[in-house]
């Protein structure tokens, strides 16, 4: 089978795809925030552009470009287009700018050592190969191993993990079978599906990614209380409502906790809404740290928060109730001032049906019976005989 490549044509079709990502992605720069993942991953391909189209022109110009200065910028290139990929993942930190920093650094000095002590094509293949195995691996690696990473990042890092191994591989047996671009082989043909791979990957992945961070994004946006990072009350009640019908299929009593913090209004008269956002954040904060892993949490409004309690009767849910009010009165963080809550508490029986709004109404009874009471405490709503009952709910 006749493997036999024409190399500049081979080098048009790559310089060619760089260029029409970085026009895309000029279109879409322009008039939009600069975002730092595009940002990088546009200097990865004026890089890649420039490495490719430099190495096409081999032979008729100086090496000191199509050698020397063409594998700088790939190195760049490869280099660029990881930390891209690092951020569109949420996976890049400052000590990873230092590490790329430090890692191209050393794959750039490498290369021309070999250039000026040992300049063989054979040596430049091997150290250009394992360089960019070496700048790719991190990405690929951190995509793979991502908790809660979806199945579009899993995919992409194994493809890139696929090219890292396989540019490490030609490294290695480059010193025992010719592997250069510029004669017509296998190995030649492997070498620029591998290189065709990585561009396509690279620039689909990097687009998809990067729309999947920003789908994650508005979810959130969407879903929590920018404050409090708890859910907001939209999705608490989704959510609340979920558990509700949960609990009803299996037959079990749940519990639903309404509370406030008493004289919130006086704090954020005295001491300013700085305070009170403090003072809400850590109470968020109190709140998660003293509920079960299957309990909800979602604020309201204002200083008014909901918990859900899927499988709690009245002992139990008396219980986190206690813990919840303790955890705010007992201790105060970085607080100037120290707070407490008041509880509104209602328990719906295993074999009764009620719609959350109406749990929410008794729990707010149930809520100004507490603050009635003397504040800081939780109450429960105990429905009055008088009161006309449905008889299709129990609620103590």
């Amino acid at each position: 089978m006749n493997f036999d490549l024409d190399m500049r044509t081979a080098f048009v079709f790559l310089v060619a795809g760089h260029l029409f990502t970085i026009i895309l992605i000029t279109t879409y720069r322009f008039g939009q925030n600069k975002d730092q993942a595009v940002n990088a991953f546009y200097g990865a391909k004026w890089m890649q552009a420039a490495g490719w189209g430099l190495a096409m022109f081999r032979g008729g110009i100086s090496d000191i470009f199509t050698v020397s200065v063409a594998n700088t910028a790939l190195f760049l290139g490869a280099a660029l287009e990881a930390i891209a990929l690092l951020r569109a993942i949420d996976a890049f930190h400052r000590k990873t700018l230092r590490f790329y920093i430090g890692l191209t650094t050393f794959c750039i000095l490498a290369f021309h050592i070999i250039l000026v002590v040992a300049n063989t094509e054979k040596h430049r293949i091997a150290m250009g190969s394992f360089g960019m195995s070496l700048l790719l691996i991190l990405p690929a690696v951190r995509m793979l191993t991502k908790k809660n990473g979806s199945v579009l990042m899993k995919v992409t890092g194994g493809i890139y993990c696929l090219i890292a191994v396989g540019a490490m591989i030609r490294a290695m047996i480059s010193p025992y079978v010719t592997v250069t671009f510029f004669e017509p082989n296998l190995y030649q043909a492997l070498s620029f599906l591998s290189i065709f791979l990585l561009m396509f990957v690279g620039n689909t992945g990097f687009v998809l990614l990067s729309k999947e961070k920003s789908d994650r994004e508005l979810h959130k946006l969407a879903s929590f209380d920018d404050l409090t990072g708890i859910w907001n009350r939209r999705t608490f009640i989704l959510e609340a409502k979920k558990a509700i019908k949960d609990c009803q299929g299996k037959g079990e009593a749940f519990s639903f906790l309404l509370m406030d913090i008493d004289h919130f209004k006086l704090i954020n008269d005295n001491y300013g809404h700085d305070t009170g956002d403090m003072v809400l954040q850590e109470y968020a904060s109190k709140l998660k740290g003293a509920l079960r892993d299957q309990d909800l949490l979602g604020r309201y409004g204002g200083d008014e928060f909901a918990v859900m309690l899927p499988c709690a009767d009245e002992k139990r849910s008396d219980e986190i109730a206690e813990n919840i009010r303790r955890s705010v009165e007992q201790a105060y963080g970085k607080l100037p001032i120290s707070y407490t809550l008041s509880i509104g508490m209602v328990t719906v029986a295993a074999d009764f049906m009620i719609p959350l709004d109406k749990i929410y109404k008794l729990s707010d009874k149930a809520l100004y019976k507490a603050k009635q009471e003397g504040r800081n405490r939780a109450a429960r709503y105990l429905e009055d005989p008088a009161e006309p009952s449905s008889g299709s709910t129990k609620v103590v």
